[in-house]
Protein backbone atom coordinates (compact mmCIF):
# COMPACT_ATOMS: atom_id res chain seq x y z
CA UNK A 1 0.00 0.00 0.00
CA UNK A 2 1.64 3.71 -1.21
CA UNK A 3 -0.03 6.78 0.29
CA UNK A 4 0.39 9.91 -0.59
CA UNK A 5 -0.80 12.91 1.39
CA UNK A 6 -1.12 16.34 -0.37
CA UNK A 7 -0.81 19.52 -0.37
CA UNK A 8 0.40 20.54 3.45
CA UNK A 9 -2.71 23.11 3.83
CA UNK A 10 -3.35 22.28 7.81
CA UNK A 11 -0.56 23.19 9.86
CA UNK A 12 1.73 19.94 10.45
CA UNK A 13 -1.05 17.17 10.35
CA UNK A 14 -0.48 15.93 7.00
CA UNK A 15 3.25 15.67 7.35
CA UNK A 16 2.56 14.34 11.08
CA UNK A 17 0.42 11.58 9.80
CA UNK A 18 2.63 10.97 7.07
CA UNK A 19 5.53 10.15 9.82
CA UNK A 20 2.84 7.99 11.48
CA UNK A 21 2.53 5.97 8.74
CA UNK A 22 5.86 5.38 8.09
CA UNK A 23 6.85 4.35 11.48
CA UNK A 24 4.33 1.39 11.62
CA UNK A 25 5.40 0.37 7.88
CA UNK A 26 3.01 2.01 5.41
CA UNK A 27 5.15 3.07 2.60
CA UNK A 28 3.95 7.14 2.64
CA UNK A 29 4.78 10.34 0.73
CA UNK A 30 3.97 14.20 1.05
CA UNK A 31 3.81 16.85 -2.04
CA UNK A 32 4.35 20.22 -1.22
CA UNK A 33 3.57 23.03 -4.24
CA UNK A 34 6.58 25.18 -2.90
CA UNK A 35 8.97 25.45 -0.46
CA UNK A 36 7.10 27.86 2.05
CA UNK A 37 4.78 25.55 3.06
CA UNK A 38 7.90 23.70 4.88
CA UNK A 39 7.04 26.44 7.60
CA UNK A 40 4.32 24.13 8.41
CA UNK A 41 5.78 20.73 8.04
CA UNK A 42 6.69 18.40 11.08
CA UNK A 43 10.50 17.28 9.86
CA UNK A 44 10.66 14.95 7.33
CA UNK A 45 13.59 14.86 4.92
CA UNK A 46 12.08 13.86 1.88
CA UNK A 47 9.15 15.82 0.95
CA UNK A 48 8.58 16.22 -2.69
CA UNK A 49 8.39 20.06 -3.67
CA UNK A 50 7.36 21.00 -7.01
CA UNK A 51 8.41 24.42 -6.94
CA UNK A 52 5.50 25.65 -8.91
CA UNK A 53 2.16 27.57 -9.64
CA UNK A 54 -0.41 26.02 -10.86
CA UNK A 55 -1.11 23.45 -14.01
CA UNK A 56 2.66 23.88 -14.98
CA UNK A 57 4.30 21.15 -17.09
CA UNK A 58 6.34 19.82 -13.71
CA UNK A 59 2.88 19.65 -11.97
CA UNK A 60 1.70 17.84 -14.31
CA UNK A 61 4.60 15.23 -14.41
CA UNK A 62 4.17 14.72 -11.39
CA UNK A 63 0.33 13.89 -11.24
CA UNK A 64 1.80 10.98 -14.01
CA UNK A 65 3.85 9.37 -11.86
CA UNK A 66 1.56 9.82 -8.78
CA UNK A 67 -1.14 8.07 -10.78
CA UNK A 68 1.79 5.37 -11.80
CA UNK A 69 3.09 5.24 -8.17
CA UNK A 70 0.43 5.60 -5.48
CA UNK A 71 -2.37 3.32 -4.38
CA UNK A 72 -4.11 6.01 -1.94
CA UNK A 73 -4.47 9.81 -2.70
CA UNK A 74 -5.10 11.57 1.03
CA UNK A 75 -6.01 15.08 0.31
CA UNK A 76 -6.48 18.17 2.77
CA UNK A 77 -8.85 21.05 2.59
CA UNK A 78 -10.08 20.41 -0.46
CA UNK A 79 -7.19 21.04 -2.42
CA UNK A 80 -6.24 18.98 -5.56
CA UNK A 81 -2.47 17.48 -6.95
CA UNK A 82 -2.33 20.36 -9.84
CA UNK A 83 -4.09 22.72 -8.26
CA UNK A 84 -4.01 24.73 -4.71
CA UNK A 85 -6.86 26.49 -5.71
CA UNK A 86 -10.03 24.08 -4.37
CA UNK A 87 -11.48 23.30 -7.81
CA UNK A 88 -10.46 19.57 -7.45
CA UNK A 89 -11.21 18.65 -11.04
CA UNK A 90 -9.16 16.10 -11.57
CA UNK A 91 -11.38 14.27 -8.32
CA UNK A 92 -12.66 12.73 -10.86
CA UNK A 93 -9.59 11.08 -13.08
CA UNK A 94 -8.18 9.53 -9.64
CA UNK A 95 -11.22 7.45 -9.09
CA UNK A 96 -11.49 6.24 -12.36
CA UNK A 97 -7.94 5.37 -12.42
CA UNK A 98 -8.40 2.99 -9.97
CA UNK A 99 -7.08 5.29 -6.91
CA UNK A 100 -8.31 5.41 -3.26
CA UNK A 101 -9.25 9.07 -2.79
CA UNK A 102 -9.43 10.45 0.93
CA UNK A 103 -10.27 13.96 1.80
CA UNK A 104 -9.40 15.67 5.25
CA UNK A 105 -11.74 18.45 6.03
CA UNK A 106 -9.86 21.63 7.88
CA UNK A 107 -11.64 24.26 9.31
CA UNK A 108 -13.70 26.56 7.45
CA UNK A 109 -13.66 23.82 4.03
CA UNK A 110 -15.65 21.66 5.84
CA UNK A 111 -19.16 19.95 4.59
CA UNK A 112 -21.05 23.38 4.52
CA UNK A 113 -21.60 26.32 2.64
CA UNK A 114 -20.34 29.69 3.55
CA UNK A 115 -23.77 31.49 4.04
CA UNK A 116 -24.32 28.48 6.67
CA UNK A 117 -21.48 28.94 8.28
CA UNK A 118 -21.89 32.71 8.79
CA UNK A 119 -25.18 31.71 10.23
CA UNK A 120 -24.28 28.69 12.14
CA UNK A 121 -20.55 30.85 14.01
CA UNK A 122 -21.37 34.41 12.50
CA UNK A 123 -17.31 34.74 11.93
CA UNK A 124 -17.67 36.01 7.52
CA UNK A 125 -18.25 39.37 8.67
CA UNK A 126 -15.05 39.70 10.65
CA UNK A 127 -12.86 37.14 9.23
CA UNK A 128 -10.25 38.92 6.52
CA UNK A 129 -10.37 36.91 3.87
CA UNK A 130 -12.02 38.12 0.45
CA UNK A 131 -15.64 37.18 0.85
CA UNK A 132 -15.40 35.64 -3.35
CA UNK A 133 -13.04 33.17 -2.21
CA UNK A 134 -16.20 32.10 0.19
CA UNK A 135 -18.61 32.18 -2.56
CA UNK A 136 -21.61 29.57 -1.79
CA UNK A 137 -21.97 28.92 -5.80
CA UNK A 138 -18.36 27.97 -5.59
CA UNK A 139 -18.35 25.89 -2.84
CA UNK A 140 -21.25 24.05 -4.10
CA UNK A 141 -19.49 23.00 -6.95
CA UNK A 142 -16.63 21.88 -4.62
CA UNK A 143 -18.65 20.18 -2.14
CA UNK A 144 -21.08 18.03 -4.51
CA UNK A 145 -17.30 16.91 -7.06
CA UNK A 146 -15.96 15.80 -3.47
CA UNK A 147 -19.30 14.19 -2.31
CA UNK A 148 -19.36 12.19 -5.99
CA UNK A 149 -15.38 11.02 -5.99
CA UNK A 150 -13.95 11.17 -2.64
CA UNK A 151 -13.92 6.96 -1.03
CA UNK A 152 -13.26 8.75 2.17
CA UNK A 153 -14.03 11.89 3.68
CA UNK A 154 -12.81 12.54 7.15
CA UNK A 155 -13.96 15.11 8.84
CA UNK A 156 -12.00 16.09 12.15
CA UNK A 157 -14.66 18.17 13.86
CA UNK A 158 -17.48 15.50 15.30
CA UNK A 159 -20.24 17.24 12.56
CA UNK A 160 -21.94 14.80 9.97
CA UNK A 161 -24.51 17.49 8.52
CA UNK A 162 -24.69 18.69 4.91
CA UNK A 163 -21.98 17.29 2.39
CA UNK A 164 -20.50 15.66 5.82
CA UNK A 165 -23.11 13.13 5.83
CA UNK A 166 -20.83 10.14 5.03
CA UNK A 167 -17.64 11.50 6.92
CA UNK A 168 -16.15 9.82 9.77
CA UNK A 169 -14.52 11.43 12.70
CA UNK A 170 -10.54 11.87 13.24
CA UNK A 171 -9.27 14.07 15.82
CA UNK A 172 -6.48 15.76 14.73
CA UNK A 173 -2.92 14.13 15.91
CA UNK A 174 -0.04 15.01 18.17
CA UNK A 175 3.05 13.69 19.03
CA UNK A 176 2.95 13.26 23.06
CA UNK A 177 6.76 13.14 23.40
CA UNK A 178 7.21 16.25 21.59
CA UNK A 179 4.25 17.98 23.54
CA UNK A 180 5.40 16.66 27.08
CA UNK A 181 4.30 18.20 30.19
CA UNK A 182 8.28 16.98 31.13
CA UNK A 183 10.24 18.96 28.58
CA UNK A 184 12.35 21.36 30.50
CA UNK A 185 12.37 24.57 29.31
CA UNK A 186 15.58 26.07 27.58
CA UNK A 187 17.08 28.93 29.61
CA UNK A 188 17.17 31.26 27.16
CA UNK A 189 13.11 30.60 26.30
CA UNK A 190 12.63 31.59 30.35
CA UNK A 191 10.35 34.52 30.74
CA UNK A 192 10.74 36.67 33.30
CA UNK A 193 7.12 37.01 35.74
CA UNK A 194 6.32 39.44 38.40
CA UNK A 195 6.22 37.63 42.12
CA UNK A 196 2.93 35.55 42.33
CA UNK A 197 1.67 36.46 39.22
CA UNK A 198 -0.08 33.95 36.57
CA UNK A 199 0.25 33.85 32.67
CA UNK A 200 -2.52 33.74 30.30
CA UNK A 201 -1.87 32.62 27.12
CA UNK A 202 -3.87 33.23 23.74
CA UNK A 203 -2.92 32.33 20.74
CA UNK A 204 -4.18 34.55 17.61
CA UNK A 205 -3.12 32.73 14.93
CA UNK A 206 -1.61 34.14 11.71
CA UNK A 207 -1.14 37.84 11.47
CA UNK A 208 -4.34 38.09 8.76
CA UNK A 209 -7.14 36.16 10.64
CA UNK A 210 -8.54 39.16 12.32
CA UNK A 211 -10.43 38.79 15.59
CA UNK A 212 -12.07 35.45 14.40
CA UNK A 213 -10.88 34.10 17.87
CA UNK A 214 -12.15 36.59 20.09
CA UNK A 215 -8.79 37.90 21.11
CA UNK A 216 -10.45 41.23 21.85
CA UNK A 217 -12.50 39.54 24.43
CA UNK A 218 -9.67 37.80 26.09
CA UNK A 219 -7.32 41.16 26.06
CA UNK A 220 -10.11 43.12 27.67
CA UNK A 221 -10.91 40.00 30.09
CA UNK A 222 -7.38 39.98 31.12
CA UNK A 223 -6.95 44.16 31.76
CA UNK A 224 -10.88 44.03 33.42
CA UNK A 225 -9.53 41.43 36.10
CA UNK A 226 -6.00 43.24 36.45
CA UNK A 227 -7.56 46.26 37.72
CA UNK A 228 -9.72 44.50 40.00
CA UNK A 229 -6.61 43.17 41.94
CA UNK A 230 -5.49 39.83 40.18
CA UNK A 231 -1.97 39.27 39.49
CA UNK A 232 -2.22 38.16 35.79
CA UNK A 233 0.25 38.63 32.90
CA UNK A 234 -1.12 38.37 29.43
CA UNK A 235 1.02 36.34 26.69
CA UNK A 236 -0.72 37.22 23.64
CA UNK A 237 1.08 35.53 20.92
CA UNK A 238 0.73 34.91 16.85
CA UNK A 239 3.12 34.25 13.97
CA UNK A 240 5.11 31.61 16.12
CA UNK A 241 6.78 28.54 14.50
CA UNK A 242 5.26 25.33 16.67
CA UNK A 243 8.42 24.18 18.22
CA UNK A 244 8.93 27.57 19.68
CA UNK A 245 5.13 27.41 20.91
CA UNK A 246 5.85 24.66 23.18
CA UNK A 247 8.16 26.96 25.48
CA UNK A 248 5.11 29.76 25.70
CA UNK A 249 2.64 27.00 26.31
CA UNK A 250 4.55 25.21 29.24
CA UNK A 251 5.37 28.44 30.78
CA UNK A 252 1.72 29.34 31.18
CA UNK A 253 -0.55 28.88 33.60
CA UNK A 254 -4.16 29.64 32.32
CA UNK A 255 -4.22 29.10 28.72
CA UNK A 256 -7.45 30.73 26.28
CA UNK A 257 -8.37 29.32 22.87
CA UNK A 258 -10.95 30.57 20.05
CA UNK A 259 -14.18 32.08 21.63
CA UNK A 260 -15.90 32.04 18.30
CA UNK A 261 -15.46 29.64 15.96
CA UNK A 262 -17.08 26.60 18.27
CA UNK A 263 -14.79 23.86 18.07
CA UNK A 264 -11.28 23.28 18.92
CA UNK A 265 -7.93 22.67 16.57
CA UNK A 266 -3.96 22.43 17.18
CA UNK A 267 -3.60 25.00 19.74
CA UNK A 268 -5.83 23.65 22.37
CA UNK A 269 -4.64 19.74 21.42
CA UNK A 270 -1.10 21.41 21.91
CA UNK A 271 -2.15 22.79 25.51
CA UNK A 272 -4.37 20.38 26.76
CA UNK A 273 -0.50 17.31 25.82
CA UNK A 274 1.74 19.84 27.84
CA UNK A 275 -0.93 18.98 30.95
CA UNK A 276 -2.45 22.92 31.19
CA UNK A 277 -6.14 23.84 31.78
CA UNK A 278 -7.65 25.39 28.41
CA UNK A 279 -10.13 27.72 28.15
CA UNK A 280 -12.45 27.95 25.09
CA UNK A 281 -15.83 27.76 23.28
CA UNK A 282 -17.07 24.11 21.82
CA UNK A 283 -20.39 23.80 20.76
CA UNK A 284 -23.00 21.91 22.84
CA UNK A 285 -23.57 19.17 19.51
CA UNK A 286 -19.77 18.23 19.64
CA UNK A 287 -19.38 18.16 23.46
CA UNK A 288 -21.99 15.66 23.53
CA UNK A 289 -20.07 13.50 21.21
CA UNK A 290 -16.86 14.28 22.69
CA UNK A 291 -17.31 13.07 26.25
CA UNK A 292 -14.65 14.21 29.05
CA UNK A 293 -13.42 16.74 26.52
CA UNK A 294 -11.54 18.88 29.75
CA UNK A 295 -11.83 21.99 27.74
CA UNK A 296 -13.81 24.43 29.96
CA UNK A 297 -16.88 26.65 27.91
CA UNK A 298 -16.35 30.06 27.69
CA UNK A 299 -17.37 32.68 25.08
CA UNK A 300 -16.57 36.49 24.19
CA UNK A 301 -19.42 37.11 26.61
CA UNK A 302 -18.48 35.19 29.60
CA UNK A 303 -14.50 35.36 29.85
CA UNK A 304 -14.08 37.81 32.46
CA UNK A 305 -16.19 35.01 34.80
CA UNK A 306 -14.63 32.05 33.75
CA UNK A 307 -10.91 33.35 33.67
CA UNK A 308 -11.21 34.65 37.03
CA UNK A 309 -13.30 31.77 38.51
CA UNK A 310 -9.85 29.58 37.51
CA UNK A 311 -7.13 32.37 38.19
CA UNK A 312 -8.79 32.76 42.30
CA UNK A 313 -8.59 28.43 41.83
CA UNK A 314 -5.04 26.89 42.25
CA UNK A 315 -6.30 23.20 42.89
CA UNK A 316 -8.83 23.39 39.69
CA UNK A 317 -6.14 24.62 37.16
CA UNK A 318 -4.26 21.47 38.48
CA UNK A 319 -6.65 19.07 38.20
CA UNK A 320 -7.69 20.49 34.91
CA UNK A 321 -4.22 20.08 32.85
CA UNK A 322 -3.93 16.59 34.79
CA UNK A 323 -7.11 15.92 32.68
CA UNK A 324 -6.32 17.48 29.57
CA UNK A 325 -2.82 15.26 29.62
CA UNK A 326 -4.87 12.14 30.17
CA UNK A 327 -7.61 13.25 27.31
CA UNK A 328 -4.81 13.77 24.81
CA UNK A 329 -3.16 10.71 25.40
CA UNK A 330 -6.45 8.50 25.16
CA UNK A 331 -7.54 10.70 22.28
CA UNK A 332 -4.68 12.63 19.79
CA UNK A 333 -1.78 10.39 19.75
CA UNK A 334 -0.31 10.44 16.25
CA UNK A 335 0.60 6.39 17.09
CA UNK A 336 -3.14 6.06 17.43
CA UNK A 337 -4.00 7.75 14.22
CA UNK A 338 -1.67 5.85 12.47
CA UNK A 339 -3.37 2.82 13.23
CA UNK A 340 -6.76 4.51 12.43
CA UNK A 341 -5.73 5.72 9.05
CA UNK A 342 -3.72 2.02 7.66
CA UNK A 343 -7.00 0.38 8.69
CA UNK A 344 -9.03 3.03 6.93
CA UNK A 345 -7.14 2.75 4.05
CA UNK A 346 -6.95 -1.12 3.78
CA UNK A 347 -10.93 -1.17 4.25
CA UNK A 348 -11.17 1.62 1.35
CA UNK A 349 -9.03 -0.23 -1.18
CA UNK A 350 -10.42 -3.58 -0.81
CA UNK A 351 -14.05 -2.30 -1.04
CA UNK A 352 -12.91 0.05 -4.10
CA UNK A 353 -11.18 -3.51 -5.49
CA UNK A 354 -14.21 -5.50 -5.37
CA UNK A 355 -16.47 -2.40 -6.87
CA UNK A 356 -14.23 -2.19 -9.58
CA UNK A 357 -14.39 -6.19 -10.46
Amino acid sequence: MRVLHAPITALYQPSLMVRALREIGVEADIMLHHAGHQDYRFTLDDQIILGTGDLASVTIDFFLQALDRYDVVHLHSGYSLLCQSRKGKEFGFLARAGKLVVLSRWGCSDGHPPSLWFARRGLCDICPVPRNACNDTLAAARLEREDRHADIIINHEMDHNGFNHRAVFMHGLIDLDFWSPDLKIPTDRLAPRAPGALRVLHAVGGNNRGDVKGSSAVRAATEALSAQGLLLEYDEVTGIPFHELRWRILQADIVVDQLRYGSFGSFAREALALGKPVLGHVIEEQRRQLPGLPIVETTSQTIAEALGRLAADPAERERLGREGREYACANFSHKQGAAFLAELYRAGIQEKRHGLA
